[in-house]
């Protein structure tokens, strides 16, 4: 899969890591469905300066980024879930069951964080299981809001 370098600048970088960068790459995954489709990248800390990736036409795109790498593994995941999920119902309606294939079977993730004491693993593990929190809350906020707009309605 993707790999992330991520360097210990020995330093507080807070701008890379804030609330609105965490939210633009969730929007960006979300408009991508997890797939890196488009050419360009805005650096988030540069305030939008495009760095024009193999040339053509094309939205903006984040560089890589560790809540990049999270939101894709999440992304995945849950295509992989949905798909057994739509697999099995399609089993179910017919009177022999299909296999699931290996392109239809839950994905499951792994992110691997490695480096040299001081290298910034524990920092690097907690940013991306701070974006896994806010992806759940996000979905829970959601869902809470679907379920009082369909009672009012």
């Amino acid at each position: 899969g993707p790999i992330l370098i991520a360097v210990n600048p020995f330093k507080g970088m807070e701008y890379l890591y804030s609330d609105e960068i965490m939210e633009r790459y969730r929007s960006e995954g979300e408009r991508a469905g997890g797939m890196a489709v488009v050419k360009n990248s805005v650096t988030p800390y540069k305030g939008g300066r495009k760095h024009h990736g193999s040339g053509g036409c094309g939205e903006d795109k984040l560089p890589p980024h560790a809540y990049k790498t999270a939101d894709e593994a999440y992304r995945a995941m849950m295509r992989g879930l949905e798909n057994s999920i739509l697999m099995n119902q399609r089993g179910n309606n017919s009177s022999r069951k299909k296999a699931i294939s290996v392109d239809t079977a839950p994905t499951n993730q792994s992110i691997l964080v490695s480096g040299e004491s001081g290298a910034g693993k524990t920092v690097t593990t907690k940013i991306v299981l701070n974006y896994f929190a806010m992806l759940s809350k996000k979905i829970a906020d959601d869902e809470l809001l679907q379920r009082s707009s369909s009672k009012h309605s």
